[in-house]
């Protein structure tokens, strides 16, 4: 049984995260490590105070984790910042076809458009389905800092804009980006608050049926996406969901009751709780 500082009469309308300083031990929440990461330093001039208890086992030899701040009034109102969703897949899984029925039963879901550099099929509509760029622009694109994520695959060039994603997410849209694995751990990397999504066929057997019958690659293409497929699957623990594609108003329900549940996950609100106070203090 821990004791409570004598001199912490009122409970604070703001709870400090403190590890052992002159005046004891601060509360620690683990839920709240990613922004602690992040980092508070436009709000560490405010003051707070925090009731004692015991630690975690796990957080009581850290030597020291930097105050942050948190608004609970704002946690507990509706997040203003839109989602960061990235939703992955072997290719013929059905990535394209879910986003475009989750975006007609979610209107607040945009789909952020990438870049590539590989050839345009007839059936695809430049600044629609993609950016269709020449490798020299792209490369251009890259020097300029102008991807939150680029990667090479099948051969072919693929990014992701930065600027665009923020801009949709700070008008509180909830932005999928499709991209593959190596995309997303870049994405996971920069943005830990990212949700990844690994959409995965119902077997092996019966993606390579939907590579056939969709007749846009060769056999030695077909043989490749498969090798691919075997070796994009291995990275489903690094997800957070994976959506079996067997049925597609399963996986749309599927899709509805993670973005609910995100919605009200408490660390995204925490997280919009942070930016929100520190663009006041700004």
């Amino acid at each position: 049984m821990t004791e409570r500082n004598p001199s912490l009469s009122k409970r604070p309308r703001h709870v400090g995260l403190t590890q052992e300083t002159e005046n004891g031990w601060g509360i620690l929440n683990t839920s709240l490590l990613p922004i602690i990461d992040r980092g508070c330093p436009s709000l560490e001039r405010e003051k707070t105070h925090a009731y004692l208890m015991p630690l975690p086992v796990p957080m009581r030899r850290a030597i020291f984790v930097r105050r942050c701040i948190v608004d609970w009034n704002t946690v507990l109102k509706p997040p203003t910042r839109g989602l960061l969703i990235v939703l992955s897949g072997p290719a013929g899984v059905g990535k394209d076809t879910l986003i475009e029925q989750w975006q007609l039963v979610a209107p607040n879901v945009r789909r952020l458009i990438t870049y590539t550099t590989r050839p345009q099929t007839r059936m695809e509509r430049h600044g629609l389905d993609y950016y269709f760029v020449t490798e020299e622009e792209f490369q251009q694109m890259i020097a300029q800092g102008a991807f939150l994520e680029y990667a090479n695959v099948h051969g072919n060039w693929y990014g992701t804009p930065l600027h665009k994603m923020e801009e949709l997410r700070n008008a509180g849209r909830d932005v999928v980006l499709r991209i593959d694995v190596q995309g997303a751990m870049q994405v996971r990397e920069k943005f830990p608050e990212a949700v990844l999504i690994f959409v995965a066929p119902p077997s092996l057997e019966e993606l390579e049926r939907r590579l056939r019958k969709r007749g846009r690659d060769s056999e030695e293409a077909i043989q490749l996406r498969l090798e691919n497929a075997r070796r994009e699957m291995e990275y489903i623990p690094k997800y957070d969901y994976v959506v079996v594609n067997d049925d597609i108003n399963r996986a749309l329900e599927t899709l509805r009751c993670i973005l609910i549940a995100e919605r009200h996950r408490v660390r995204h609100r925490m997280e919009t709780s942070v930016a929100e106070s520190e663009a006041r203090s700004a």
